[in-house]
Protein backbone atom coordinates (compact mmCIF):
# COMPACT_ATOMS: atom_id res chain seq x y z
CA UNK A 1 0.00 0.00 0.00
CA UNK A 2 1.43 3.51 -0.86
CA UNK A 3 -0.36 6.29 0.76
CA UNK A 4 0.59 10.03 -1.04
CA UNK A 5 -0.47 13.23 1.70
CA UNK A 6 1.27 16.68 0.78
CA UNK A 7 0.91 18.98 2.45
CA UNK A 8 -1.06 22.05 0.99
CA UNK A 9 -2.16 19.84 -2.03
CA UNK A 10 -5.29 18.93 -3.85
CA UNK A 11 -7.62 15.94 -2.79
CA UNK A 12 -7.57 13.47 -5.87
CA UNK A 13 -9.87 10.57 -4.02
CA UNK A 14 -9.22 7.80 -1.65
CA UNK A 15 -7.20 5.05 -1.47
CA UNK A 16 -8.75 2.01 -2.87
CA UNK A 17 -6.48 0.01 -0.45
CA UNK A 18 -5.71 2.07 2.97
CA UNK A 19 -8.90 4.13 2.86
CA UNK A 20 -6.47 7.21 3.35
CA UNK A 21 -6.85 10.16 1.27
CA UNK A 22 -4.91 11.06 -1.80
CA UNK A 23 -3.26 14.53 -1.27
CA UNK A 24 -1.36 15.48 -3.97
CA UNK A 25 0.23 18.04 -5.72
CA UNK A 26 1.89 18.02 -9.01
CA UNK A 27 4.02 21.11 -9.29
CA UNK A 28 6.25 19.10 -6.53
CA UNK A 29 6.97 16.30 -8.55
CA UNK A 30 10.48 16.11 -10.69
CA UNK A 31 8.01 16.65 -13.67
CA UNK A 32 4.86 17.67 -13.11
CA UNK A 33 3.36 17.09 -16.72
CA UNK A 34 0.34 14.79 -16.60
CA UNK A 35 -1.55 12.36 -18.87
CA UNK A 36 -5.35 11.16 -18.19
CA UNK A 37 -6.15 8.36 -20.11
CA UNK A 38 -9.28 6.09 -20.08
CA UNK A 39 -12.24 4.12 -22.21
CA UNK A 40 -14.86 6.66 -23.60
CA UNK A 41 -17.41 7.14 -20.41
CA UNK A 42 -14.39 6.42 -17.90
CA UNK A 43 -14.39 9.79 -16.41
CA UNK A 44 -11.75 11.60 -17.87
CA UNK A 45 -13.76 15.01 -17.90
CA UNK A 46 -14.92 14.43 -14.73
CA UNK A 47 -11.22 13.58 -13.19
CA UNK A 48 -9.85 17.30 -14.83
CA UNK A 49 -12.73 19.51 -14.01
CA UNK A 50 -12.06 18.87 -10.24
CA UNK A 51 -8.81 19.20 -10.22
CA UNK A 52 -8.94 22.53 -12.35
CA UNK A 53 -12.06 23.97 -9.99
CA UNK A 54 -9.80 22.84 -6.44
CA UNK A 55 -6.39 24.36 -8.50
CA UNK A 56 -8.16 27.28 -8.75
CA UNK A 57 -9.78 27.99 -5.44
CA UNK A 58 -6.65 26.38 -4.04
CA UNK A 59 -4.37 29.06 -5.61
CA UNK A 60 -5.74 32.71 -6.19
CA UNK A 61 -3.21 33.44 -8.44
CA UNK A 62 -2.80 30.49 -10.82
CA UNK A 63 -3.65 30.81 -14.18
CA UNK A 64 -5.04 27.97 -16.50
CA UNK A 65 -5.81 27.27 -20.62
CA UNK A 66 -7.95 24.77 -21.39
CA UNK A 67 -8.23 23.57 -25.26
CA UNK A 68 -11.93 22.22 -25.29
CA UNK A 69 -13.12 20.33 -28.39
CA UNK A 70 -16.00 19.51 -27.55
CA UNK A 71 -17.39 22.65 -26.19
CA UNK A 72 -17.62 20.37 -22.29
CA UNK A 73 -16.17 23.13 -20.16
CA UNK A 74 -18.33 25.83 -20.57
CA UNK A 75 -20.36 25.46 -17.46
CA UNK A 76 -17.01 25.35 -15.19
CA UNK A 77 -15.14 28.27 -16.92
CA UNK A 78 -18.52 30.68 -16.99
CA UNK A 79 -19.15 29.80 -13.51
CA UNK A 80 -15.64 30.62 -12.21
CA UNK A 81 -15.53 33.94 -14.11
CA UNK A 82 -13.34 32.48 -16.64
CA UNK A 83 -13.76 33.46 -20.34
CA UNK A 84 -14.21 31.44 -23.23
CA UNK A 85 -13.16 32.14 -26.53
CA UNK A 86 -15.28 30.44 -29.38
CA UNK A 87 -13.22 29.83 -32.28
CA UNK A 88 -15.22 29.44 -35.46
CA UNK A 89 -16.28 31.53 -38.40
CA UNK A 90 -19.35 32.84 -37.10
CA UNK A 91 -17.58 33.85 -33.37
CA UNK A 92 -18.12 37.01 -32.26
CA UNK A 93 -15.08 36.58 -29.90
CA UNK A 94 -11.52 37.40 -31.04
CA UNK A 95 -7.86 37.24 -30.03
CA UNK A 96 -4.66 38.09 -31.76
CA UNK A 97 -2.30 35.80 -31.86
CA UNK A 98 0.38 38.63 -32.11
CA UNK A 99 -0.11 39.97 -28.92
CA UNK A 100 3.04 40.63 -27.32
CA UNK A 101 3.96 41.25 -23.66
CA UNK A 102 7.17 41.50 -22.73
CA UNK A 103 9.19 39.17 -20.58
CA UNK A 104 10.70 41.10 -17.48
CA UNK A 105 14.34 41.64 -17.88
CA UNK A 106 13.91 40.22 -21.59
CA UNK A 107 15.48 42.64 -24.65
CA UNK A 108 14.12 39.75 -26.92
CA UNK A 109 12.24 42.04 -29.66
CA UNK A 110 8.48 40.50 -30.84
CA UNK A 111 9.35 40.48 -34.21
CA UNK A 112 12.07 37.58 -33.01
CA UNK A 113 9.51 36.11 -30.81
CA UNK A 114 6.74 36.03 -33.67
CA UNK A 115 8.90 34.71 -37.04
CA UNK A 116 8.81 31.34 -35.73
CA UNK A 117 5.14 31.23 -35.35
CA UNK A 118 4.49 33.45 -38.71
CA UNK A 119 6.85 31.28 -41.16
CA UNK A 120 5.33 28.10 -39.38
CA UNK A 121 1.55 29.84 -40.33
CA UNK A 122 3.11 30.41 -43.81
CA UNK A 123 4.62 26.59 -44.51
CA UNK A 124 0.87 25.26 -43.32
CA UNK A 125 -1.27 27.80 -45.65
CA UNK A 126 1.53 26.96 -48.33
CA UNK A 127 2.23 23.79 -48.16
CA UNK A 128 5.26 21.93 -46.63
CA UNK A 129 8.34 22.11 -48.77
CA UNK A 130 6.65 25.02 -50.90
CA UNK A 131 8.77 27.76 -48.31
CA UNK A 132 12.22 28.49 -49.59
CA UNK A 133 15.15 30.52 -47.86
CA UNK A 134 14.04 33.88 -48.50
CA UNK A 135 11.17 33.78 -47.05
CA UNK A 136 12.32 34.14 -43.53
CA UNK A 137 14.12 36.64 -44.57
CA UNK A 138 11.26 38.88 -45.80
CA UNK A 139 8.99 37.46 -43.04
CA UNK A 140 11.42 39.30 -40.55
CA UNK A 141 11.37 42.39 -42.66
CA UNK A 142 8.20 42.71 -42.60
CA UNK A 143 7.18 41.58 -38.59
CA UNK A 144 10.16 44.58 -38.02
CA UNK A 145 8.13 46.94 -39.91
CA UNK A 146 4.84 46.27 -38.19
CA UNK A 147 5.81 46.02 -34.80
CA UNK A 148 8.29 49.12 -34.91
CA UNK A 149 5.50 51.69 -33.87
CA UNK A 150 4.45 49.38 -30.86
CA UNK A 151 8.19 48.71 -29.78
CA UNK A 152 8.54 52.67 -29.95
CA UNK A 153 5.27 53.37 -27.66
CA UNK A 154 7.20 51.03 -25.28
CA UNK A 155 4.86 48.44 -26.17
CA UNK A 156 1.87 50.42 -25.39
CA UNK A 157 -1.64 50.55 -27.08
CA UNK A 158 -2.70 48.13 -29.76
CA UNK A 159 -0.57 45.10 -31.24
CA UNK A 160 0.00 44.63 -35.14
CA UNK A 161 -2.32 41.80 -36.65
CA UNK A 162 -1.74 39.68 -39.61
CA UNK A 163 -4.15 42.14 -41.55
CA UNK A 164 -1.16 44.45 -40.99
CA UNK A 165 1.37 41.94 -42.00
CA UNK A 166 -0.60 40.83 -45.24
CA UNK A 167 -0.51 45.02 -45.92
CA UNK A 168 3.21 45.52 -45.79
CA UNK A 169 3.91 42.18 -47.51
CA UNK A 170 1.98 42.97 -50.44
CA UNK A 171 3.63 46.79 -50.13
CA UNK A 172 7.49 44.42 -51.11
CA UNK A 173 8.26 45.22 -54.30
CA UNK A 174 9.95 41.18 -53.99
CA UNK A 175 7.45 39.35 -55.50
CA UNK A 176 8.40 36.18 -53.30
CA UNK A 177 6.62 38.72 -50.80
CA UNK A 178 3.42 39.40 -53.19
CA UNK A 179 2.89 35.30 -53.12
CA UNK A 180 3.61 34.88 -49.00
CA UNK A 181 0.85 38.26 -49.20
CA UNK A 182 -1.44 36.35 -51.45
CA UNK A 183 -1.69 33.10 -49.48
CA UNK A 184 -2.22 34.76 -46.08
CA UNK A 185 -4.86 36.65 -47.55
CA UNK A 186 -7.79 34.59 -47.11
CA UNK A 187 -6.79 34.88 -43.36
CA UNK A 188 -5.91 38.67 -43.28
CA UNK A 189 -9.08 40.36 -45.15
CA UNK A 190 -10.83 37.50 -46.45
CA UNK A 191 -13.32 35.28 -45.29
CA UNK A 192 -11.32 33.21 -42.70
CA UNK A 193 -10.13 36.30 -40.87
CA UNK A 194 -10.99 35.79 -37.53
CA UNK A 195 -6.83 35.69 -36.40
CA UNK A 196 -6.89 39.21 -38.00
CA UNK A 197 -8.83 40.99 -35.75
CA UNK A 198 -7.76 42.71 -32.18
CA UNK A 199 -8.20 40.72 -29.39
CA UNK A 200 -11.74 41.67 -27.83
CA UNK A 201 -12.07 39.14 -24.88
CA UNK A 202 -10.28 39.80 -21.84
CA UNK A 203 -7.20 37.45 -21.95
CA UNK A 204 -5.55 38.49 -18.71
CA UNK A 205 -8.35 36.92 -17.16
CA UNK A 206 -6.71 33.99 -15.30
CA UNK A 207 -9.17 31.42 -16.69
CA UNK A 208 -9.36 31.13 -20.55
CA UNK A 209 -11.12 28.04 -22.57
CA UNK A 210 -10.62 27.75 -26.44
CA UNK A 211 -13.72 26.41 -27.76
CA UNK A 212 -12.52 24.38 -31.04
CA UNK A 213 -15.82 22.41 -31.57
CA UNK A 214 -17.08 24.56 -34.43
CA UNK A 215 -13.72 24.18 -36.85
CA UNK A 216 -13.58 23.84 -40.20
CA UNK A 217 -11.04 21.53 -42.13
CA UNK A 218 -9.51 25.14 -43.89
CA UNK A 219 -9.82 26.66 -40.94
CA UNK A 220 -8.42 23.86 -38.04
CA UNK A 221 -4.48 24.15 -38.93
CA UNK A 222 -4.27 28.11 -38.54
CA UNK A 223 -6.56 27.74 -35.63
CA UNK A 224 -4.19 25.53 -33.72
CA UNK A 225 -1.30 27.25 -34.85
CA UNK A 226 -2.80 30.04 -33.50
CA UNK A 227 -4.04 29.56 -30.87
CA UNK A 228 -1.00 27.46 -29.49
CA UNK A 229 1.01 30.34 -30.03
CA UNK A 230 -1.30 32.29 -27.62
CA UNK A 231 -0.85 29.74 -24.76
CA UNK A 232 2.90 29.84 -25.73
CA UNK A 233 2.95 33.38 -25.57
CA UNK A 234 1.03 33.67 -22.15
CA UNK A 235 3.11 30.94 -20.46
CA UNK A 236 6.85 32.47 -21.27
CA UNK A 237 5.64 35.90 -19.68
CA UNK A 238 4.25 34.69 -16.44
CA UNK A 239 5.58 34.49 -13.46
CA UNK A 240 8.70 31.65 -13.12
CA UNK A 241 9.48 32.03 -9.14
CA UNK A 242 6.05 31.95 -7.42
CA UNK A 243 4.61 28.24 -7.45
CA UNK A 244 1.73 29.73 -6.33
CA UNK A 245 1.23 31.79 -10.08
CA UNK A 246 1.86 28.38 -12.19
CA UNK A 247 0.34 28.29 -15.63
CA UNK A 248 -1.82 25.27 -16.34
CA UNK A 249 -2.43 24.03 -19.68
CA UNK A 250 -4.99 21.46 -20.51
CA UNK A 251 -5.36 19.88 -24.21
CA UNK A 252 -8.44 17.77 -23.90
CA UNK A 253 -8.53 14.99 -26.65
CA UNK A 254 -5.43 15.68 -27.39
CA UNK A 255 -4.68 13.26 -30.47
CA UNK A 256 -6.54 15.99 -32.81
CA UNK A 257 -3.62 17.85 -32.09
CA UNK A 258 -1.41 15.26 -32.56
CA UNK A 259 -2.69 15.09 -36.24
CA UNK A 260 -0.81 17.77 -37.67
CA UNK A 261 2.94 17.75 -37.59
CA UNK A 262 3.39 22.00 -36.14
CA UNK A 263 0.87 21.51 -33.31
CA UNK A 264 2.32 18.06 -32.44
CA UNK A 265 5.87 19.87 -32.69
CA UNK A 266 4.93 22.66 -30.44
CA UNK A 267 3.33 19.66 -27.60
CA UNK A 268 6.45 18.20 -27.66
CA UNK A 269 8.59 21.45 -26.71
CA UNK A 270 5.84 22.14 -24.42
CA UNK A 271 6.39 19.11 -22.46
CA UNK A 272 9.82 19.73 -22.24
CA UNK A 273 10.12 23.24 -21.73
CA UNK A 274 6.98 24.06 -19.79
CA UNK A 275 8.19 23.46 -16.23
CA UNK A 276 11.26 25.89 -16.69
CA UNK A 277 8.42 28.44 -16.88
CA UNK A 278 6.64 27.11 -13.70
CA UNK A 279 3.88 25.66 -16.10
CA UNK A 280 2.22 22.32 -16.17
CA UNK A 281 0.84 20.82 -19.10
CA UNK A 282 -2.19 17.99 -19.46
CA UNK A 283 -2.69 15.42 -22.12
CA UNK A 284 -6.29 14.32 -21.94
CA UNK A 285 -7.15 10.92 -24.70
CA UNK A 286 -8.97 7.86 -25.04
CA UNK A 287 -6.37 6.48 -27.62
CA UNK A 288 -3.91 5.23 -25.44
CA UNK A 289 -2.51 2.82 -28.15
CA UNK A 290 -2.36 6.13 -31.26
CA UNK A 291 -0.36 7.68 -28.50
CA UNK A 292 1.95 4.38 -28.11
CA UNK A 293 2.50 4.64 -32.22
CA UNK A 294 3.11 8.12 -32.49
CA UNK A 295 6.42 9.21 -31.51
CA UNK A 296 5.95 13.02 -29.65
CA UNK A 297 3.00 11.23 -27.67
CA UNK A 298 4.57 8.38 -26.43
CA UNK A 299 7.42 10.61 -25.67
CA UNK A 300 4.97 12.85 -23.87
CA UNK A 301 3.88 9.70 -21.53
CA UNK A 302 7.17 8.96 -20.65
CA UNK A 303 7.57 12.47 -19.27
CA UNK A 304 4.70 12.61 -17.34
CA UNK A 305 5.50 12.23 -14.28
CA UNK A 306 1.42 12.26 -12.91
CA UNK A 307 -0.26 9.95 -14.71
CA UNK A 308 -4.29 8.68 -13.81
CA UNK A 309 -5.15 5.88 -15.75
CA UNK A 310 -9.18 5.18 -15.64
CA UNK A 311 -11.24 2.60 -16.96
CA UNK A 312 -9.32 0.74 -20.19
CA UNK A 313 -11.02 -1.97 -22.03
CA UNK A 314 -8.99 -2.37 -25.77
CA UNK A 315 -5.86 -1.01 -24.62
CA UNK A 316 -5.52 -2.36 -21.37
CA UNK A 317 -2.39 -4.29 -22.42
CA UNK A 318 -0.80 -1.70 -23.89
CA UNK A 319 -1.23 0.45 -20.60
CA UNK A 320 0.10 -2.51 -18.55
CA UNK A 321 2.90 -2.52 -20.42
CA UNK A 322 4.17 0.98 -20.38
CA UNK A 323 3.66 1.10 -16.75
CA UNK A 324 4.27 -2.36 -15.36
CA UNK A 325 1.24 -2.60 -14.16
CA UNK A 326 0.45 -6.23 -11.94
CA UNK A 327 -2.38 -8.68 -12.58
CA UNK A 328 -4.49 -7.32 -9.72
CA UNK A 329 -3.79 -3.40 -10.93
CA UNK A 330 -4.78 -5.18 -14.89
CA UNK A 331 -8.10 -6.30 -13.47
CA UNK A 332 -9.08 -3.02 -11.28
CA UNK A 333 -8.86 -0.88 -14.18
CA UNK A 334 -10.54 -3.73 -16.30
CA UNK A 335 -13.62 -3.53 -13.83
CA UNK A 336 -13.27 -0.04 -13.01
CA UNK A 337 -16.74 1.91 -12.39
CA UNK A 338 -16.57 5.86 -13.34
CA UNK A 339 -14.32 7.64 -11.05
CA UNK A 340 -11.89 4.85 -10.34
CA UNK A 341 -8.36 4.23 -11.61
CA UNK A 342 -4.89 4.03 -10.54
CA UNK A 343 -2.53 7.21 -10.25
CA UNK A 344 0.93 7.52 -10.83
CA UNK A 345 2.71 9.96 -8.95
CA UNK A 346 6.05 9.83 -9.50
CA UNK A 347 6.88 6.46 -8.36
CA UNK A 348 3.76 5.84 -6.61
CA UNK A 349 1.06 3.56 -8.15
CA UNK A 350 -2.34 4.09 -6.49
CA UNK A 351 -5.37 2.46 -7.08
CA UNK A 352 -8.38 5.09 -5.88
CA UNK A 353 -12.04 5.65 -5.62
CA UNK A 354 -13.14 9.07 -5.90
CA UNK A 355 -17.43 9.11 -6.15
CA UNK A 356 -18.34 12.44 -6.20
CA UNK A 357 -21.52 13.38 -4.51
CA UNK A 358 -24.12 14.04 -7.14
CA UNK A 359 -26.51 16.16 -5.47
CA UNK A 360 -24.70 18.84 -5.12
CA UNK A 361 -24.01 22.06 -7.49
CA UNK A 362 -20.42 21.13 -8.08
CA UNK A 363 -21.12 17.91 -9.19
CA UNK A 364 -23.91 19.35 -11.64
CA UNK A 365 -20.70 21.79 -13.41
CA UNK A 366 -18.30 18.51 -13.36
CA UNK A 367 -20.10 16.22 -15.32
CA UNK A 368 -20.57 15.55 -19.01
CA UNK A 369 -23.19 13.17 -18.71
CA UNK A 370 -26.53 14.40 -20.30
CA UNK A 371 -29.38 15.46 -18.41
CA UNK A 372 -26.75 16.27 -15.46
CA UNK A 373 -24.83 19.03 -16.78
CA UNK A 374 -25.90 22.68 -15.98
CA UNK A 375 -25.86 25.47 -17.78
CA UNK A 376 -23.23 26.81 -15.11
CA UNK A 377 -23.59 30.81 -15.31
CA UNK A 378 -26.78 31.11 -13.79
CA UNK A 379 -25.88 28.98 -10.51
CA UNK A 380 -22.62 31.37 -9.91
CA UNK A 381 -24.92 33.45 -7.94
CA UNK A 382 -24.71 31.01 -4.87
CA UNK A 383 -21.48 29.46 -5.29
CA UNK A 384 -20.72 31.29 -2.36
Amino acid sequence: TQDVLMPGGIYYGVNAMSGNLIIGLRSRLVNGNAMVIATSGGGKSMFVKQEILELFLRFPRARFYIVDPENEYRPLVQALGGVMVDIAVDSNTFFNPLDFTPEPGSKVPPFMMKSEFILSLCEQIIGKGNTDAGDRSLVDRSLRAIYEPFIRAHYQGPCPTLADLWRILNQQAHPRAQELALALELFATGSLSMFAQPTNVDMSNRLICFNIQSLGEQLKPVAMLSMLEFISTCVTSGERNDPEAAAWVYFDEIYLLLQNELSAHFLFNSWKRFRKYNAYATGITQNVEDCLTNTTAYSMLANSEFVCMLRQTKDIDNVVDLYGLSEPQRNYLLLARPGQGILKMGNSLIPFVNDYPKDSKTYRLLTTKPGEMTLGAEHCAEKG
